[in-house]
């Protein structure tokens, strides 16, 4: 069912672009589209702590590359980014749509027993999945500050791995994950 709806939003994004390439060429007069941006933040999409490379091929649409530390080691995400509005326009702040694939839970746990290791061993394990959200870009002198948030699609092997966990005796603060992320990254333009 995940990709299926990836497949659709991904669809849905692409009509979008085409028609946003038909607009009436006299309306487009102002600063040319950068077509490469790269970030760093905190968050899903700059995998951890990290950072985002941004290829706008079309106004409008963007595809991104996170990479960074997720607390047990390497963390990533791919996606798509939607701008709601014309990404020339002299507005200061722009909104947007985001759906991504890649880490999005963690667990760390010392001391882990179970039947086949009796001394306890230690849990460092990231999950993946997808997430989708929105945000908003505010652009400055020095470049764009991008906010977001994020609702991660969880799966059922973190579920049932936390699930055992609480049983046997660990807590986790907070008890359960966060059903929203919040995101926040600085980008630089490249051309």
């Amino acid at each position: 069912m995940y990709k299926r709806v990836f497949l659709f939003l991904t669809m849905f994004v692409s009509l979008g672009a085409i028609a946003q390439t038909n607009k009436d060429s006299s309306q487009t007069t102002s600063a040319p589209i950068n077509p490469l941006s790269v970030g760093i933040g905190v968050g899903l999409d700059y995998g951890g702590l990290g950072a985002d490379v941004l290829f706008t091929p079309y106004q409008g649409l963007g595809v991104f590359v996170g990479l960074g530390y997720n607390m047990v080691g390497l963390g990533w995400n791919t996606g798509i980014k939607v701008l709601l509005k014309d990404a020339k326009s002299d507005k200061k702040v722009t909104p947007y749509f985001v759906g991504m694939y890649g880490y999005n839970a963690v667990i760390k746990a010392q001391g882990v027993r179970t039947i086949y290791n009796i001394s306890g061993a230690d849990i460092a394990e990231d999950y993946r999945g997808f997430s989708f959200g929105g945000g908003l870009d505010w652009r400055t002198a020095k470049g764009v500050w991008s906010f977001k948030l994020l609702v991660p699609i969880r799966s059922s092997a973190f579920k049932d791995k936390l699930d055992y966990l609480k049983r046997t005796g660990y807590t986790f603060k907070p008890d359960n994950p966060y059903p929203v992320l919040f995101s926040i990254g600085h980008f630089l333009n490249l051309d």
